[in-house]
């Protein structure tokens, strides 16, 4: 089974090379346009498993910093890293 993966960024350029890259190191992937369809992922359906890594620009955590964006989404059981 892939590992889940969600990718998010406001920069469509970054957000389709970053998928394609992790598209083809095997991961199953999901991807935001923005910080509030990140947040969105994560509350619209409570049962979804959540993702193994959350790729995300420092900046784009709906006006939040990041470390605010990962403990609000409780990512305590998956990686979250951050790019500029």
């Amino acid at each position: 089974m892939k590992q889940r993966i969600l990718i998010a960024d406001d920069e469509p350029n970054m957000l389709l090379s970053l998928e394609f890259l992790m598209r083809r190191a095997g991961f199953e992937v999901t991807t935001a346009g923005d910080g509030q369809a990140a947040l969105d992922y994560f509350f619209a359906d409570p049962e979804r498993p959540l993702p193994a890594v959350v790729l995300t620009s420092a900046t784009l955590a709906v006006g939040e910093d990041f470390s605010h964006f990962v403990s609000r989404v409780g990512l305590h059981d998956a990686t979250a890293l951050s790019f500029q």
